[in-house]
């Protein structure tokens, strides 16, 4: 039984989210990496509003 928890853990669910992190995690260092875009992302989807578009997802 808990050799399916660890396999499960570990290799399947990896499998599972793993691209969607991947892409998350570049599309955040682009944002962060890019001066321009970073203002812009600051300037208009910060506070409320870009909490609104977090949970529209």
């Amino acid at each position: 039984m808990l050799k399916h928890v660890f396999k499960y853990a570990f290799v399947d669910m990896v499998k599972e989210i793993g691209p969607e992190l991947l892409l998350g995690l570049a599309l955040a260092a682009l944002v962060a990496a890019i001066t321009p875009v970073r203002e812009f992302v600051g300037d208009y989807f910060g506070g409320g509003l870009g909490y609104c578009f977090s949970i529209i997802r």
